[in-house]
């Protein structure tokens, strides 16, 4: 079979649609819910989901999101000091961003043995707790950001043999939060000036 080739000039841009969407409703009590498939393995998670005012993409915004990262990765760390002290937690995760412009999301998680979910949910419980009372130490934190430098720094080094499709998923990703593309040396830049400005207190403000 043959098929019709066409040129570029043949094709038409067409403007997405934008979706106005909503914020999303604030809980006053917590919720839980369960799914169940024998296929999969037990995971128990804690999460947040808190509405935010859009912002327009600016130094503020990457700043606070550089905060937030932070603060993702000191829980992460936390979560994983417990992985082998605690029986049947295997495996840990963190995710904290912004959804669409319009929320936070927090959301802690650990993949355990079936029976020890309700101890898993307990460490989740106290991670959060403890973070919010106590904050984070000036140890933790300074492991944090030398992590976070070294991740601006490889993006750097990899700019120019960054993959088509990594690039695209990037870009795809930037437009669903009306976001700008910044170059790997800018995004370093902004790094490397906030970074002697963070402290413990601040990232609890976070």
């Amino acid at each position: 079979h043959s098929f019709p080739t066409r040129r570029s000039s043949d094709l038409q841009a067409v403007a997405p649609a934008r979706v106005k969407l909503s914020p999303p409703v604030v809980r006053k009590q917590p919720q839980a819910d369960a799914f169940f498939n024998p296929r999969l393995s037990t995971q128990v998670s804690l999460g947040v989901l808190t509405p935010r005012t859009p912002k327009p993409d600016s130094i503020e915004l990457r700043q606070q999101m550089i905060l937030e990262s932070l603060l993702g990765s000191m829980l992460y760390q936390r979560l994983q000091s417990h992985l082998f002290a605690e029986e049947g937690v295997s495996h840990a995760s963190v995710e904290l961003g912004t959804e669409f412009g319009t929320a936070v999301r927090v959301e802690l998680a650990l993949e355990t043995q079936e029976d020890n979910w309700p101890q898993a949910v307990a460490l989740l419980e106290q991670t959060i707790r403890q973070a919010l009372q106590y904050g984070f130490s000036s140890d933790e934190l300074q492991q944090a950001l030398k992590s976070e430098h070294k991740h601006y720094q490889r993006n750097l080094a990899g700019s120019n043999t960054i993959h088509s499709f990594d690039l695209a998923e990037v870009l795809v990703s930037l437009d669903a939060n009306d976001m700008l593309m910044l170059a790997p040396s800018d995004q370093l830049a902004i790094f490397e000036a906030l970074a002697p400005q963070i402290t413990p207190a601040l990232i609890q403000q976070t």
